[in-house]
């Protein structure tokens, strides 16, 4: 059976990463997190990340101990030897790929409705026409190897990248950073616990993508030794900028606003500079066309690890012998974003990615606890999976009482 090649180095996985966990993180979600939140919006972003972390360091050991796509699956499947269950555990990371590149695509209309009232455009273009085109051009692009497609994702993540720190520019210059940081840690003591925890639940999804880097693993040169590296500077990188990007964002935009905005950075950028100028809309785009992108690819190499371990239809494992890509994973996975994306609105798409992606994590800090008993693991510290357990844990307990009315 035909390999993929290996052709990301250190730096573009750790871009790859990075362009990921941006494009499916602040630039969507910051408002739907203070709607949850409220005050309490900083704190909600830290708690994300704090969890986050915890899983990130599990992944990483586990992705230099075991370089292979459908990385979740895999190692259920070594820790437990259960094919039926790593069979359940990559479908449901595929799902997440899916449900997360739609919950983009919604954003990405939001922002892009946006942009056409900025220049004051007066034709009305239907959601559902917005959301398949960039659908088909991704697709496209996807399709046409691993190695234009990162490319391609690098640069987007540059461009991402520099709008928040334009945004944190501009707050610093126009705003007061420091107050909106005192305001933050004085209402400690007024907001609820609850509150934090709920807002953290919707803003993990602001964090995901460090796991899709396993899934390039066998397209990343010397994955033993990069794998780990890579996977914390992308997280470490986003969770100093997303701190960093709420506190601009409350310097100039309290978090009612926030919460009530479709494009919440862009109108941060227009409200500190009083300027017209959609540059935080285009660059807005930017990053949710390039999380949109990596999820298409996550989800189509998961279906390919998968076919190949002879786990589901060996179909999925075929690659094209032209583009070194699974074509018949990629198509199938296209039309599965497509129906998800027209059907559902961008927080409950946010809310079901968060909630599979915690499950999911449980089941790999249990994996690792038992691998790490087994095999020893030398770059895992036992404690870091089973705090990562108790956090994950906690998380969905909090959000499915509050599903119930229960808290």
């Amino acid at each position: 059976m035909a390999k993929l090649k290996r052709t990301i180095t250190w730096k573009m996985l750790t871009l790859y990463g990075l362009g990921n966990i941006l494009g499916a993180g602040i630039y969507v979600l910051i408002g739907e997190v203070a709607q949850e939140a409220g005050d309490a919006l900083l704190w909600s972003f830290v708690g994300a990340g704090i969890v986050a972390s915890f899983t990130a360091i599990t992944y990483g050991a586990l992705s230099s101990e075991y370089p292979v796509s459908a990385g979740a699956a895999i190692y259920t499947e070594r820790a437990f030897k259960s094919k039926k269950w790593s069979t359940i555990i990559g479908l449901a990371m595929a799902l997440t790929a899916i449900v997360s590149a739609s919950a983009l695509l919604n954003g990405f209309n939001n922002y892009f409705q946006e942009l056409l009232s900025n220049l004051g455009v007066t034709v009305s273009i239907p959601s559902p026409v917005v959301i398949l085109t960039l659908l088909a051009l991704l697709g496209w692009l996807a399709l046409r190897g691993i190695g234009e497609s990162t490319k391609f994702a690098v640069i987007l993540t540059l461009l991402e990248t520099g709008g928040l720190l334009m945004i944190i520019g501009a707050a610093t210059l126009y705003g007061n950073p420091v107050s909106a940081l005192e305001t933050s840690v004085s209402s400690l003591g007024s907001v609820t616990p609850l509150a934090i925890v709920l807002g953290s639940f919707v803003a993990f999804y602001a964090f995901i993508g460090f796991e899709d880097m396993v899934n390039v693993a066998e397209e990343v040169k010397q994955p033993k030794k990069q794998m780990k590296r890579g996977m914390l500077s992308a997280l470490s990188i986003a969770v100093l900028l997303y701190i960093a990007t709420v506190i601009a964002s409350l310097a100039i935009l309290p978090s009612s606003e926030l919460a009530a905005s479709s494009a919440p950075l862009a109108d941060v950028w227009q409200a500190a500079t009083n300027s017209s100028l959609p540059i935080i809309t285009i660059i807005g785009i930017i990053a949710i066309t390039n999380g949109a992108l990596i999820g298409i690819i996550t989800a189509s190499r998961i279906l390919y690890g998968l076919a190949r371990e002879g786990w589901i239809t060996k179909t999925f494992a075929q690659i094209s012998p032209k583009t070194n890509t699974p074509t018949y994973a990629s198509y199938t996975i296209l039309a599965l974003i497509a129906v998800a994306s027209v059907a559902l609105p961008l927080g409950t798409l946010a809310q079901i990615t968060s909630f599979i992606l915690l499950l999911i994590f449980t089941f790999v800090q249990i994996s690792a606890i038992k691998l790490k008993r087994q095999h020893g693991l030398p770059q895992l510290k036992y404690y870091i999976p089973i705090l990562g357990l108790i956090a994950n844990v906690g998380v969905i307990a909090v959000q499915i009482l509050a599903w119930l009315h229960i808290v």
